[in-house]
């Protein structure tokens, strides 16, 4: 049952009161006539509702003590008057009520009052909850947030924005965000626009582009950011809100990352070159050897014959030297086009016709494992080095065939497909129907000296050279595979553009 405290020092009009109230069916817990006795039966009975006259006895009024109920008790109040003028009413309306009932009144009248009254009040204690909640957890989040009005003008500001921005809530509150959040490129050092600013504006959500600091009291702080407005289901804009961080220890951690990954991609470098040195060399020390003692022997041994089988055994030798000595030289070849890969002129070219320039001179390799399919649909020209271009195609080509046995060349399949794609780049397909990859190896196909062929078949450095070029073409490469299915390597290199 809703209960009732009335504060009418006028015992008539409070006695009548009571009666009307309970014959409308509220729980009047008392009357009082003045602020200490008002506050003495709030604090026993907390009731539900106040019924306050204006003016009551004493140095305090009903306005008054209606403001000591509230912060006090969140009581709510209605004032009970027999006056109206401008005044009494200016000061009833900055205490906060939720009614105002002029005497004389009516039983219905006062019943709407009060309903209404107590509507109100849960509403408002139901938002102001919410309002707490929010504002909770707000303070409690790891990012800083900053909020504004429509106008611009910072409304709220978590601990971890003041810590960024160097300035409590109480020094932010109402200052132009463009003052208190100043932000500018770190490379180029000009301004940026202010993103709560165009939140406002554009009504949109938006976020920093990268390499985007803050300045604050003679520091910089990389930060990364996301604004949004704020709007009503009626879509009036409330303002706008701002969620940044600082990523100063981000930017260390990725710069470890990239460093541990140098680090481990030189450890594979040097092991690759190691291991793939070392058999021509092995194989020309010991060639060296093998000369140094048939020439010693065929000075000591000067008959025809003898000089003859020895010269037939020295040209023997010679051709392992030869060709350790060519092994090594595509090793250092495949190494500086890695390492340094070779500025080639650029031209718009048809990568239809590299294609094929590629597949003319695979077709024999092709044919011993696999049934060549061939789809060549119109494509737009590129801007790249044709003879890089045509390397890339070998390389993927020859490694799709290389995956396929023998044994199924009947029923292996290689597929080269040239379309564009959606975005309008031109596309190239090479699938085959080979032995395929796992997670693990597709995830390192493209480093370096990485392989999956026997030792001594491969350098690894292939699809790593091939990937290198593609990239230098802004193009992108990729590879999709499934062991026991087969992979495809799709390379997408954007449209060239015809100089004006």
């Amino acid at each position: 049952m809703t209960s009732i405290l009335i504060v009418e020092d006028e015992r008539i009009v409070a006695r009548d009161l009571a009666e009307a109230l309970e014959c409308l069916g509220y729980q009047v817990v008392g009357a009082a006539a003045d602020v200490h006795a008002a506050l003495e039966l709030a604090a026993a009975h907390q009731p539900s509702l106040v019924l306050m006259d204006v003016r009551i006895e004493g140095e305090v009024d009903g306005i008054e003590t209606a403001n000591v109920l509230r912060s006090r008790f969140g009581i709510p109040v209605i004032f009970l008057t027999a006056y109206a003028d401008d005044d009494t009413l200016s000061r009833a309306k900055h205490s906060a009520p939720l009614g105002y009932i002029v005497k004389p009144f009516k039983s219905a009248e006062l019943r709407g009052t009060i309903e209404m009254a107590l509507v109100r009040h849960e509403l408002e204690r139901k938002l102001r909850e919410r309002e707490h909640w929010f504002a909770t957890t707000l303070r409690s989040v790891g990012d800083a947030v900053l909020a504004v009005d429509p106008n611009g003008a910072v409304s709220f500001a978590n601990p971890v924005a003041e810590q960024l921005l160097g300035a409590q809530s109480d020094e932010l509150a109402g200052r132009a965000v463009e003052d208190v959040l100043q932000l500018f490129d770190e490379q180029s050092r000009a301004p940026i626009p202010n993103p709560v600013s165009r939140a406002l504006k554009d009504r949109r959500a938006t976020d920093l582009p990268n390499g985007v600091a803050l300045a604050r009291s003679g520091r910089e702080l990389p930060i990364e950011d996301s604004s949004a407005p704020i709007v009503d289901d009626g879509g009036e804009l409330l303002g706008a809100v701002m969620v940044f961080r600082d990523v100063t220890e981000k930017r260390r951690e990725q710069l470890r990352t990239a460093l541990n990954y140098r680090l481990t991609a030189l450890g594979t470098l040097v092991a690759g070159v190691t291991h793939e040195l070392s058999n021509p060399l092995s194989a020309l020390f010991g060639v060296s050897d093998l000369m140094r003692a048939e020439l010693d022997q065929l000075g000591a041994e000067p008959s025809p014959a003898q000089v003859g089988s020895r010269l037939e055994r020295l040209r023997e030798l010679n051709g392992v030297m030869d060709e350790a000595s060519r092994s090594l030289g595509g090793i250092v070849s495949d190494l500086r086009l890695f390492s340094a890969p070779q500025d080639d002129e650029l031209e718009l070219l048809d990568v239809r016709a590299s294609l094929e320039t590629a597949v003319r001179r695979t077709s024999s390799l092709v044919r011993q494992r696999a049934q060549l399919v061939l789809e060549l649909e119109p494509a737009p020209p590129v801007k790249a080095s044709s003879r890089r271009l045509v390397q890339v195609f070998i390389n993927l080509i020859t490694n799709a065939v290389q995956a396929m046995s023998v044994e199924k060349r009947k029923t292996n399949q290689l597929l080269v497909r040239l379309d564009t794609a959606p975005d309008g780049s031109a596309r190239i397909s090479i699938k085959d129907t080979g032995v395929g990859m796992g997670p693990d190896v597709v995830r390192n196909i493209f480093d370096p000296f990485f392989t999956t062929k026997p030792l001594g078949e491969g350098t690894g450095l292939g699809l790593s050279i091939s990937h290198g070029i593609v990239r230098s073409f802004r193009g992108e490469i990729s590879v999709v595979s499934e062991p026991g299915v087969g992979s495809l390597f799709v390379v997408t290199l954007p449209a060239g553009r015809v100089a004006s």
